[in-house]
């Protein structure tokens, strides 16, 4: 293969160049697409519990608009005139299915033939006098509902929520968003104060950013990497062959993503970053080698001379460099296997995107190094081999002899070391709050707060009630139940802050046709209180109410007369996932107790998508993370043909992993959607390390049988690469510490971590485990 590459060098160019220009063209095609529901399986049941109750009672993703008076109360003429305005315009955005404020929801009031529906602020009687909105005050007071869903408690702040339509693509939600924002802009004036938040605003959001993100962030990982590869070449060809190997392959990975139509999520924008910072590693080993094996000549470089060092290069690094990029492909494709697609799409796509780097690596390279070189070229042009920032480390000489001296000091502070990271990892906190993700002083976080303060909260989910029969939700057995539940949720969870129910309907009309009876405020249960022989006739008197009620249930029942399945939506107060396990846990407790047999109770919700994804991390961190390793240990077995040396292969990945979890455990950095992925990517990255120096480690011990010297001499060459390679993957991801997510920030922290562990593991743990455990492969 390598005669063929060396033979045709123009030809390989041209076909390298004609494929990225394809791709290059698809870029544009890109998308961006950050919503949660569409991150896990469509077969999953959260997903169809979501999709089911959405055809029932419509969609229940909102946008939710918090309006706050600077100064004194909302609840003005000028505001409340204001808020009638901004309602209607709302709900003429395209895409808004429906608006709920003062002005839009329903108010339950008693009159001499019964109850009458009214808007709590009609919109075409309002006036603002004082006594008007003293009366909307009142009537907001009268009914708990109303408190921390359309007003806060201090009558400061009022809000709007806009229902979105079903199955809105990203554009048309973002469209959603920028429309409320400038609507607010133009209209809100200088003495409102308002806020926008909910799920669908913080997934547009996340897109928006991630294009400034990437806008930023691609730039400045090129600069890094340009400006490593000059100060360890010290030449153009050192700088300009490995970059152009990167291009290469980010731009045929992102461009096959356009082509397929796979959207960018926010796990997505770590990819152009990974193949930049990673797809160096192939270039620089396959150059440094080059350049070394070039200093070695004196006089002319002749065309015949210069194929004769590429050949003897790709012979002694090409087989490491192969074996790190299908290793790499290991631990990035261990990922695939996730159910949560945006990693397994970063699975499937960086493992491409190596495979490219790979190939163009050991292939683009040598043709761009004859192509150049056609001409002879004198020696003197070239830098020393050992120039640039590369020399050898004191130290890893010095832990490479105190590790193989062994003894009981070092392996009690090697007890010490693994007991901490144990406990360390212990202490990892699972949980992805998708508002976390930007920082603390973001007006997205500061709006999550102020609804989160003010009003009951801004995620919330779905229990739908479901009876065998037409019109069981009319039982007062059910309804009971379904009110206690809600009773029994607020209470015992602070921040479970609001339960909104079809009972609550049915205990208002109850409550206002004995007009306003406290004793009446409930579901009628008891058919001696209400003059009735049994619970048929209660069924009956349900039914009546219902009949009466001309306002609209369609987001709470099935049907508005004969409903067989009736809606719950718990609102709650906290960013995280936890309070939603453990409400869960206690509804199907609830449920089994105190439910009349016969009836379902559902579950549905973006909040259960978000807690169905964690589950999900969870589990595919466990398998990505034995796969990659298993993997790891099959190729580096099958390479050397020994069992051994997959073992010893893995020892600094694993002391790496471990290492990672610890600190992530200490620090406080909750392992979630991005920096679940960091264990697989240190392993795809960090056995690279491993690889090369087993390979020229193995290549001194045959010429020298000593350990020592030959783990020296690693040291002294592939060390440098290997110390080099490191250094500037890790910047690369450095970088990352300048985006706008904190995920993403965490991300890059953690591999650049990785990076320093796992390749001074590659110098120390592994040639010291080498020389102690003596394996007969390396004698072969």
């Amino acid at each position: 293969m390598w005669k063929f590459l060396l033979r045709y060098p123009r030809l390989v160019v041209a076909c390298i160049g004609v494929l990225t220009v394809f791709f290059a063209f698809q870029l544009p095609g890109t998308r961006l697409d950050n919503d949660i529901v569409s991150f896990i399986p469509r077969s999953h049941p959260a997903y169809l519990a979501k999709q089911q109750a959405d055809e029932i009672f419509g969609e229940d993703l909102a946008v939710s608009v918090g309006l706050r008076a600077r100064e004194g109360g909302f609840f003005t003429r000028e505001n409340l005139v204001l808020l009638i305005e901004l309602s209607r315009m709302f709900g003429e955005i395209s895409h808004v299915q429906e608006v709920s404020s003062l002005s839009t929801t329903d108010y339950i009031e008693g009159t001499a033939d019964g109850f009458r529906v009214t808007p709590v602020l009609d919109p075409e009687t309002f006036t603002g006098s004082p006594g008007e909105i003293g009366e909307i005050k009142k009537r907001l007071l009268s009914w708990e509902p109303y408190e921390r869903s359309l007003f806060s408690p201090d009558f400061g702040a009022v809000q709007i929520l806009l229902t979105l339509g079903r199955k809105l693509s990203a554009e048309d939600r973002e469209q959603v968003y920028l429309d409320t924002e400038r609507i607010l802009k133009n209209h809100a004036g200088p003495d409102i104060e308002y806020h926008i938040a909910g799920t669908p605003a913080v997934a547009v959001l996340i897109s928006k950013n991630m294009r400034a993100d990437l806008a930023t962030m691609i730039p400045l990982v090129i600069l890094v990497v340009l400006l490593f590869l000059f100060l360890f070449f010290r030449k153009p060809g050192g700088v300009i062959l490995p970059t152009i190997t990167v291009l290469v392959s980010t731009v045929w990975t992102v461009g096959l993503m356009a082509l397929l139509g796979v959207s960018l999520s926010l796990v997505a924008t770590v990819i152009p970053v990974l193949m930049i910072a990673v797809g160096s590693a192939y270039g620089i080993h396959i150059v440094h080698y080059y350049y070394e094996e070039k200093a070695r000549y004196t006089g002319d470089l002749t065309a015949g001379r210069v194929s004769a060092i590429l050949s003897g290069t790709l012979s002694v690094v090409g087989r490491p460099v192969f074996l790190a990029g299908i290793t790499t492909v290991a631990g990035f494709g261990s990922l695939a296997t996730s159910r949560v697609l945006p990693m397994r799409n970063f699975g499937i796509f960086t493992s491409f995107g190596v495979l490219t780097a790979l190939a163009v690596a050991l292939s683009l390279i040598p043709s761009l190094i004859l192509i150049r070189e056609r001409l002879p070229r004198r020696r003197g042009s070239s830098a020393p081999a050992d120039a640039g920032i590369t020399r050898p480390l004191h130290l890893t000489p010095k832990l490479y002899r105190l590790l193989s001296a062994g003894g009981f000091r070092v392996t009690a502070v090697g007890l010490i070391v693994l007991g901490t990271a144990f406990y360390g990892a212990g202490r990892l906190v699972v949980d992805n709050a998708l508002v976390e993700y930007f920082k603390e002083n973001t007006a997205i976080r500061k709006s999550d707060k102020f609804l989160r303060e003010n009003f009951a909260g801004t995620r919330t989910f779905s229990l739908v009630v479901g009876g065998p029969e037409k019109g069981d939700l009319t039982d007062p057995a059910v309804l009971a139940a379904m009110d206690g539940l809600a009773r029994s949720l607020t209470e015992a969870h602070p921040d479970a802050v609001k339960v909104l129910s079809f009972s609550d309907f049915i205990k208002r009309m109850n409550f206002v046709l004995h007009e306003e009876d406290p004793a009446f405020d409930e579901i009628p249960s008891d058919p001696e209180k209400y003059g009735l022989a049994d619970s048929r006739e209660l069924r009956n008197l349900i039914s009546q109410f219902l009949l009466l009620y001309s306002g609209n249930l369609s987001r709470w029942a099935d049907e508005s007369l004969e409903p067989s399945r009736a809606r719950m939506l718990v609102v709650i107060n906290t960013t995280g996932n936890a309070l939603t396990r453990e409400l869960t846990a206690e509804i199907g407790g609830f449920v089994a107790r105190q439910f009349p047999p016969g009836y379902t109770v559902e579950l549905s919700g973006v909040a259960l998508i978000e807690n169905a994804m964690m589950e999900l991390i969870v589990d595919a961190q466990l398998r990505s993370i034995l796969l990659s390793l298993v993997m790891v240990f099959l190729i580096l077995s099958i390479n050397y043909g020994a069992i051994s040396a997959g073992l010893l292969g893995i020892i600094p990945l694993s002391a790496s992993i471990l290492v990672n979890f610890a600190v992530m455990g200490f620090a406080g950095i909750r392992l979630d959607i991005t920096t679940a992925m960091v264990a697989s990517v240190a392993i795809g990255i960090g056995i690279d390390y491993t690889i090369h120096f087993m390979s020229r480690y193995a290549l001194y011990r045959k010429r020298n049988d000593d350990a020592d010297t030959a783990a020296d001499k690693t040291l002294r060459t592939a060390g440098r690469a290997i110390v080099f390679n490191a250094v500037s993957v890790g910047a690369g991801f450095a970088v990352l510490l300048l985006s706008r997510f904190n995920p993403l920030m965490y991300f890059g922290a953690l591999i650049a971590l990785t990076m320093l562990t796992s390749s001074l593991g590659a110098m120390t743990l592994l040639p010291a485990a080498l020389k102690k455990a003596d394996p007969r492969f390396l004698k072969r």
